[in-house]
C-alpha cells in the first residue's frame, strides 16, 4: 500500500502571519520580547536560536510570534477557535496556530509514531504495526475533517515546529552550518512547486485522497530530478553524499532491505557506497516509482556476495539470516523488540528441532491417538514457553505469531491428516 505524506512548508506561513501581527500589534496582542533568548536546548516553551532559524527568522521575531497568542486556551480545537478569534486574532495567523495545535507532536497515536521515527537514527528503518498505523490513520482523517469544518475545505494539514525541526536535524545532518539556509531555502521552493501539483490532484471526495494524472506524475518526478541537480551543485561531492545517505530514495529503501539486519551507521554507509556506485542514486520519492524500485532491488541481489565480504564472520550470519525469506520476518520482529539477533537464530533452531520431534511422534504408530494429541500437546506448550522466555513475555509470543512466520507455534497439535486409500479403476 503506497502511503503519501504531504507536508507543506511551515516556514513561509510563519513569516507571514509574524508580518500581519507586526503591522496590526494591538489586535495581534504581542508580547514584548523577552529580555534574554532561551538556550539551544529549550523547546517551543521558549523559542531557541536553533528553531528561529529553522523557520528562517529572528530569534526576538520566532519568540514574538511564538508569545502572540500563547495564553489562549487550547483545550479543544473548536473552543481554540472560538477564544482565538473573539480575542482579535488575524485570520492568517488564527489558521497557522490552529494547524500547527492540530499538529502537535504530544497528542495521539500519530504523534506518538512520528516521534518514534524522528528519534531514531538516520540509518535506521521505522517500522510500525499494522493497528498502529490504522489507529493513526483514522486520526488522521477524523483531524483533517475538523480543520475543514473550522478553516475551510482549502487547508491542508501541516507537521509540527518541533517535527520541522526534527527533520531538519535528520535531513540536514551532514551539512554544512553554512550552506544550510540555502539548502533550507532550496528545499522550501520545491516542496511549494511539489504542493501546487498535489492540491491540483486533490480529489473531491474524502480527505486525503490524491489522483495524479500521467502528466502529474511526470512532472513530480521532474521536480524531483531538478532539486537532485541543484542539490548536487550547491553541496560538494562528499556533503551531497553526506546528504544522500540520509535522505535519498536509494537510502530509503536500503533502510528498509536492512531493517532486520540492523547495521551499525559504518555498515550501512559501506552499504550505501557499494549500491550507489553500482547503479543510480534515486532521489526521495513519495509516489514509491515501480520501475526505480525494481532496479534496486535487482542490483542489490547482484551485490549479496560483495555486502557479506565486507562484514565479520558474526555479521555475516546475521545478514544472511535477516535476508533469507524463511527467517526475515522473524528478524526484522526481533530488531523491532530490540533483542539481539542472536535471539531470532535461538528461535529458528527451536523451530526446526520442534516440528523434528513433531514428525516423529505423528510417524510413531505405537502411540495411541490419544497419547499422540497429549505428547504433541506438551511439545507445543513446552517450544512456546521457550519462545516466551527468549522474546520477553506471552505477549511478544503473540507478535512472533502475527508478523514473526510464527504460525507454525499453532500448527504443532494439528492432527496428521488422513490418508485416504486409491480408488479402484
Amino acid at each position: 500500500m503506497k502511503r503519501i505524506f504531504l507536508v507543506l512548508s511551515l516556514a513561509g506561513n510563519l513569516v507571514l502571519a509574524y508580518t500581519l501581527a507586526r503591522q496590526d500589534p494591538a489586535s495581534a496582542r504581542i508580547a514584548p520580547p523577552p529580555a534574554t533568548l532561551p538556550g539551544p536546548s529549550q523547546s517551543l516553551s521558549g523559542t531557541s536560536a536553533e528553531q528561529a532559524a529553522a523557520l528562517n527568522l529572528t530569534p526576538v521575531e520566532a519568540e514574538a510570534l511564538r508569545r502572540s497568542f500563547t495564553g489562549i486556551s487550547h483545550v479543544d480545537l473548536r473552543t481554540y477557535v472560538q477564544n482565538l478569534r473573539a480575542a482579535g486574532c488575524p485570520p492568517d495567523l488564527l489558521r497557522l496556530l490552529v494547524r500547527a495545535q492540530a499538529a502537535d507532536p504530544s497528542a495521539g497515536t500519530s504523534g506518538r509514531l512520528q516521534r518514534e521515527r524522528l528519534s531514531k537514527p538516520y540509518w535506521k528503518y521505522s517500522e510500525f504495526p499494522k493497528e498502529a498505523l490504522e489507529a493513526a490513520n483514522a486520526e488522521f482523517k477524523a483531524q483533517r475533517a475538523l480543520l475543514k469544518e473550522l478553516l475551510g475545505p482549502e487547508e491542508m494539514y501541516e507537521q509540527s515546529v518541533e517535527n520541522t525541526l526534527r527533520q531538519n536535524r535528520i535531513e540536514l545532518g551532514g551539512v554544512p552550518e553554512d550552506k544550510r539556509a540555502h539548502v533550507r531555502a532550496l528545499l522550501r521552493d520545491y516542496d511549494e512547486l511539489t504542493n501546487e501539483i498535489i492540491q491540483q490532484a486533490i480529489a473531491p471526495g474524502g480527505p486525503g485522497r490524491v489522483i495524479l494524472l500521467p502528466e502529474e506524475t511526470e512532472r513530480l518526478a521532474y521536480l524531483q530530478e531538478q532539486k537532485w541537480k541543484d542539490l548536487q551543485a550547491l553541496l560538494t561531492t562528499s556533503e551531497f553524499e553526506d546528504y544522500a545517505v540520509r535522505s535519498s530514495g536509494t537510502a530509503n529503501f536500503l533502510r528498509s532491505q536492512l531493517s532486520g539486519f540492523n547495521p551499525s551507521e559504518a555498515e550501512f554507509r559501506s552499504f550505501y557506497r557499494l549500491l550507489a556506485s553500482s547503479t543510480t542514486v534515486f532521489p526521495p520519492d513519495p509516489f514509491g516509482t515501480p520501475s526505480n524500485y525494481a532496479q534496486l532491488y535487482g542490483q542489490l541481489n547482484q551485490l549479496q556476495s560483495q555486502f557479506m565480504a565486507q562484514l565479520s564472520p558474526e555479521r555475516a550470519a546475521d545478514y544472511k539470516l535477516a535476508t533469507d525469506p524463511q527467517t526475515s520476518s522473524l528478524a526484522r520482529l526481533v530488531t523491532q523488540l530490540e533483542l539481539p539477533l542472536s535471539a531470532a537464530r535461538t528461535i529458528a533452531t527451536t523451530q526446526t528441532t520442534t516440528q523434528q520431534r513433531a514428525a516423529e511422534i505423528r510417524r510413531d504408530s505405537s502411540l495411541t491417538p490419544e497419547t499422540r494429541t497429549a505428547q504433541l500437546a506438551s511439545l507445543a506448550a513446552d517450544a512456546r514457553g521457550r519462545i516466551s522466555s527468549i522474546l520477553g513475555g506471552d505477549s511478544r509470543v503473540a507478535l512472533y505469531e502475527q508478523r514473526g512466520g510464527g504460525n507454525w507455534l499453532n500448527t504443532l497439535t494439528r492432527p496428521s491428516p488422513t490418508v485416504r486409500p486409491a480408488l479402484p479403476r
